[in-house]
C-alpha cells in the first residue's frame, strides 16, 4: 500500500528506497509510514505545494515525515515573528528543505549577527528568503564576507545592498569574488568604477565572463572601441544585464533602419548609451514625431545626431514645443538648435512676455544671458 501510494505521487523506486530506509522512518511499520506520508502530504498540499515538490522536501529531508504537523506549525509561527509572510515561509521550504531541521536558536542567531551589521529586518528577510542558505552560514563568515567587501572598499550602505540584492555572495567564496573583480580591471575598468557598476548591478559578480566577452566583441565587430565600449558602461551599468545584452544587436540593427550608418549609430549611442535600452516602439515614435512636425528626414536625422536625447524624450512634451515655437516662427532655428527642445517650456513661456516680437530667439538664452539683456533673473521670471 505505501509503495502504491507514493508511486501515484510520482516518487521513483529508488526515492521510495531511501525514504524507508532513512532513520527514523526505518523503524517504522508499513502501516505508520503510510498515515505519516498522508498526513504530511495533506498538510503540504493545502499550503502550496505540488507533488513534485513534495517528492523534494522529503527526499532531501526524509526526516520531516516523522514530525507532527504542530511542531511545523510551531517552526512556521516562529518564522511568522520576523517578519517572513506564510507564502515566503513555504517558498523557503521548497528551495531549501532544511529549514525545518534548524534549531530555533541557529535562526535567531544569524539575525543578531546581521543586525549588529546594520541591516534591517527587511534587508534581512529578503536574504534569507531568496537564499535560505545563508542560515547554514556560522556568524563569523558573515561578518567576514562583509569586512570584505569594506576591505574592497565599499561603503556600508554599498555592501547591505549588494549583499541583499543578491544574497548568493554570501555563499561565493573571496577568491571568486576577488577573480571576477579582476576581470573587470582587465577590461579597462578602474577601482572606482567597479565599485559602481556592482553596486548598481550586483548580478555583475556572478556574470560569466566569456559571455559579457562574446557581448562586448559584437560591440567590437560593430564599431566601437573599447573606449567608447567602456564609457558606455561607465555611464549606463545596466546594459551589462543579461536582457539588455541579448537585445543589442536587434537595436543597432533597428537604428539603422533609420538611415543612420554605423559610425553615425556609434556616436550616437556613445553621447547617450540609454538609447540603447528605449524600447524600440519609443525611438520609432520620437523620430515620426518629429517628421510629422514638420522636419524632412535628413534635417531629423542631423537633429539627433545633435541632440541624442531627443531619442527618448517624452514625445507629447516635444510635440507641444514644437507647435508652439512654430507659430513664432522659429521651425529653421529649432532644426539647427535641436538642444532647445529640451528647454523646460515653463520658463519659456515665461520669458515670452519681456521679449520682443521679432526677437523670439532670445527665447533660449542661457540664465546668465538673459539676466544681462532683460535685467530679470531666472527666479525673477519664474515668480512671475
Amino acid at each position: 500500500m505505501l509503495e502504491e501510494y507514493m508511486q501515484s505521487l510520482g516518487y521513483k523506486r529508488e526515492q521510495i528506497t531511501l525514504i524507508k530506509s532513512s532513520y527514523p522512518l526505518n523503524t517504522y511499520t508499513e502501516s505508520t509510514l503510510l498515515y505519516l506520508m498522508k498526513t504530511i502530504v495533506n498538510y503540504l498540499r493545502q499550503n502550496t505545494f505540488d507533488n513534485e515538490d513534495i517528492i523534494h522536501i522529503t527526499t532531501t529531508t526524509p526526516q520531516i515525515i516523522s514530525k507532527s504537523i504542530e511542531d511545523i506549525k510551531i517552526k512556521i509561527e516562529v518564522l511568522l515573528k520576523y517578519g517572513i509572510s506564510k507564502i515566503d515561509i513555504f517558498y523557503m521550504m521548497k528551495q531549501y528543505p532544511y529549514l525545518m531541521e534548524m534549531s530555533n536558536q541557529r535562526i535567531n542567531n544569524r539575525y543578531i549577527t546581521l543586525e549588529e551589521l546594520g541591516f534591517n529586518n527587511t534587508q534581512i528577510n529578503n536574504i534569507f528568503i531568496h537564499k535560505t542558505e545563508v542560515f547554514n552560514i556560522d556568524p563569523s563568515s558573515i561578518k567576514r564576507k562583509y569586512q570584505y567587501f569594506q576591505e574592497c572598499g565599499y561603503k556600508d550602505n554599498q555592501i547591505r545592498s549588494i549583499l541583499e540584492s543578491l544574497p548568493e555572495l554570501w555563499l561565493i567564496s573571496r577568491a571568486q569574488i576577488t577573480k571576477k573583480l579582476e576581470e573587470y580591471h582587465s577590461i579597462g575598468l578602474q577601482k572606482e568604477e567597479i565599485k559602481k557598476v556592482t553596486y548598481y548591478l550586483p548580478e555583475l559578480f556572478i556574470y560569466e565572463k566569456e559571455d559579457l566577452k562574446r557581448k562586448m566583441s559584437y560591440l567590437e565587430e560593430y564599431g566601437y572601441s573599447i573606449k567608447e565600449i567602456i564609457s558606455i558602461i561607465r555611464r549606463v551599468p545596466i546594459i551589462l544585464k543579461n536582457y539588455y545584452l541579448d537585445t543589442i544587436k536587434e537595436k543597432l540593427n533597428n537604428l539603422e533602419g533609420f538611415d543612420l550608418s554605423k559610425e553615425e549609430i556609434v556616436i550616437l549611442t556613445t553621447k547617450n548609451p540609454y538609447i540603447l535600452l528605449y524600447p524600440i516602439e519609443v525611438i520609432k515614435e520620437n523620430f515620426n514625431n518629429l517628421l510629422e512636425n514638420g522636419f524632412y528626414h535628413k534635417e531629423v536625422i542631423k537633429m539627433i545626431k545633435d541632440t541624442p536625447l531627443l531619442i527618448g524624450y517624452n514625445k507629447d512634451n516635444i510635440k507641444l514645443k514644437l507647435q508652439k515655437y512654430k507659430e513664432l516662427e522659429l521651425q529653421d532655428y529649432i532644426k539647427e538648435h535641436s538642444n532647445v527642445l529640451l528647454y523646460s517650456y515653463e520658463l519659456i513661456k515665461k520669458r515670452k512676455k519681456y521679449i520682443k516680437q521679432n526677437e523670439w530667439k532670445d527665447l533660449f538664452l542661457t540664465d546668465q544671458e538673459f539676466s544681462k539683456k532683460y535685467k530679470k533673473t531666472r527666479n525673477d521670471i519664474m515668480r512671475g
